[in-house]
């Protein structure tokens, strides 16, 4: 059975056009979700697993080294919900814009706010990213330091 994947010389109009774009912006806000919700769930296990290492003993560089780990995925957790708060606030502004049939205030929106509005995301999306790689990489040096302590003790 054959495709036919013909196409035709027109564009498509201007309302379908919308709907396009309409479709892929909430594709990519679900993409970004899932992300986030990735990243969220990585902040959660690093912090669960440097709650079970932390020792009740622990000492001087064990315990900051546990601590800043927590306090890094608690920066992590926090960043994921400020990018998700503004992306919500974005997708929000679209629909009622979309909804009330205002294109042109839509694009306006999407050439000024909305570039803006998805920078301030991306950028709370990059920082709980690397908050959850800092704490996981402080969680294995110091991992490593207390391995090594106990087997030259």
């Amino acid at each position: 059975m054959a495709l036919d994947l013909k196409t035709t010389d027109r564009p498509p109009s201007t309302e379908q056009q919308w709907h396009l774009a309409l479709a892929q912006l909430q594709s990519a806000d679900r993409a970004a979700n899932v992300l986030r919700a990735l990243v969220f769930m990585a902040a959660g296990a690093v912090l669960i697993v440097s709650f079970s290492l932390l020792r009740a003993d622990a000492k001087g560089p064990a315990l900051w080294g546990h601590g800043g780990a927590i306090l890094l995925c608690l920066i992590a957790i926090h960043c994921v919900v400020k990018g998700f708060r503004f992306q919500s606030e974005q997708s929000a502004e679209r629909s009622k814009l979309l909804q009330a049939g205002n294109y042109d205030g839509y694009a306006q929106y999407e050439g000024v706010i909305g570039t803006l509005r998805s920078r301030q995301s991306g950028f709370w999306d990059r920082c709980a990213l690397w908050a959850v790689i800092a704490a996981f990489a402080v969680l294995l040096f110091v991992k490593f330091m207390v391995t090594t302590a106990a087997i030259h003790v």
